[in-house]
């Protein structure tokens, strides 16, 4: 229908990637239109189309986008009658440039009648994800106005939308603003080499924070390409503090892949020393850090870090029958580089820090915004957002925020099959956007 489409390409220019849309205001009186009588005492008013249609065109605060989606929603040759009370609903919500707050048309069509545009997503995910055992979470907002707030699965416990999960690699998020911020406080530079805070490290001491930050130091994952336990002996029975000497004792004897500053290639050991550096530098221990700097100001209260919250009954259950991952026993190896756990709602928070500046300066953030090779400060860069998976254990994640466009997505699951996991989430992915298309 040709009102649905509409409004769904309305939607899809809020949440494709780089889009910028901007609607002006409805007037806050229509007295052509509804005449003071919309829902008095229970009675509803009945408009006829072309009426509506006149109004509408008569609004010259409207963009042209939104006094086109007016005239074909409420179009003549339909001649649609719908009451006065959601008629005026949907002209209050076009965006005030008053206040600056976002507001889009609150109806679509869906089986015979209108319904919010809340409603027409809860129930269109609703059931992707119960099709097709979603076991997660999707939060998805634009200007903090929440178009979908989904969440399905039980092993004993129901999943909710404020179930915490490890977040993996959207960790580095969070170590890269830890650097960013001393950064700002004139504490370090992103031109520092580690020769300035690993002496010791003479195989690598030319590489810079910079390189480190965009994925361009040439030093082996010890993640993903060496073996924890075996090429260095850590141990569950160890401290943070004792495992994380064993693994900086191996890494700084281990040659380089490559020549810093010349390749990008993804690496865990980055953030894993970025955090080292941001102790060195604030005196302060890297989660304690990030709790006072991050967490506290952005109002993060379902938040922390996996080594300390294993085991809580808030975090989402593992769906793989006896299986205990090793990550969070292992203290110290997810330092900097997958170790927080988070739900949607402060996941939104901080994305939209990004927005407001909560946290950095507009200056840090256009920095975050400028990657090397499309990754910087723990964010992959696509035109104006900023974009990340994450992995850890049973758990797989992703997140986005457009600043320019004020959107922001969130999305979790645990499952039992990794690949299936990771196919029903790029999935998920792109019926949020196709959906509005």
């Amino acid at each position: 229908m040709k009102t649905r489409k509409i409004i769904c390409l309305l939607l899809a220019a809020i949440m494709v990637i780089g889009s910028c849309v901007i609607c002006a205001a409805a007037k806050d009186e229509h007295p052509d239109l509804l005449a003071g009588d919309a829902d008095r005492d229970g009675d509803v008013t009945i408009v006829d189309a072309t009426k509506i249609q006149r109004v509408i065109a008569d609004l010259e605060e409207l963009d042209e986008l939104s006094r086109q989606v007016a005239k074909n929603e409420f179009s003549s040759d339909e001649l649609t009658i719908l009451d006065a009370t959601n008629i005026q609903r949907w002209l209050a919500n076009l965006e005030s440039p008053a206040t600056n707050e976002v507001k889009r048309p609150a109806f679509v069509w869906n089986n015979d009648r209108y319904i919010s545009v809340i409603e027409d997503y809860k129930q269109s995910f609703d059931t992707f994800m119960q099709t097709n055992d979603y076991f997660g979470v999707l939060y998805v907002t634009r200007n903090s106005r929440v178009l979908c707030s989904n969440a399905y699965g039980k092993v004993t416990r129901e999943i909710t939308i404020d179930t915490q999960f490890p977040i993996g690699s959207l960790s580095k998020q969070f170590c890269g603003t830890a650097i960013a911020l001393l950064e700002e406080r004139g504490q370090l530079s992103a031109d520092d080499k580690l020769e300035k805070y690993f002496p010791e490290y003479v195989i690598g001491k030319d590489i810079t924070i910079s390189d480190l930050l965009h994925m361009r130091s040439g030093i082996i994952d010890f993640v993903n390409e060496a073996q924890p336990m075996k090429d260095y002996a850590i141990s569950s029975d160890y401290t943070a503090e004792q495992n994380k000497k064993i693994i900086m004792d191996w890494l700084f004897q281990e040659d380089l892949k490559t020549t810093p500053d010349r390749y990008f290639s993804y690496c865990n050991t980055n953030y894993f020393l970025l955090a080292e550096i941001v102790e060195q530098v604030s005196g302060m221990k890297y989660s304690e850090f990030v709790k006072k700097n991050i967490f506290e100001p952005l109002d993060m209260t379902n938040t922390g870090f996996y080594e300390e919250l294993y085991g809580s009954e808030n975090i989402a259950e593992i769906r793989v029958e006896g299986f205990d991952p090793a990550e969070p026993h292992l203290k110290g190896l997810t330092q900097g580089a997958g170790d927080i756990v988070s739900c949607a709602k402060d996941m939104d928070k901080w994305m939209t820090s990004f927005r407001t500046g909560a946290i950095l300066s507009a200056e840090s953030i256009e920095r975050v915004k400028k990657p090397v090779d499309g990754y910087g400060y723990g964010w992959g860069s696509y035109c104006s957002t900023l974009s990340h998976n994450g992995a850890i254990a049973a758990y797989l994640c992703s997140d986005l925020t457009d600043p320019d466009s004020a959107y922001n997505f969130f999305t979790v699951t645990s499952g039992l099959e990794p690949s299936k996991m990771e196919k029903d989430m790029n999935r998920l992915q792109r019926n949020v956007l196709a959906r509005t298309e």
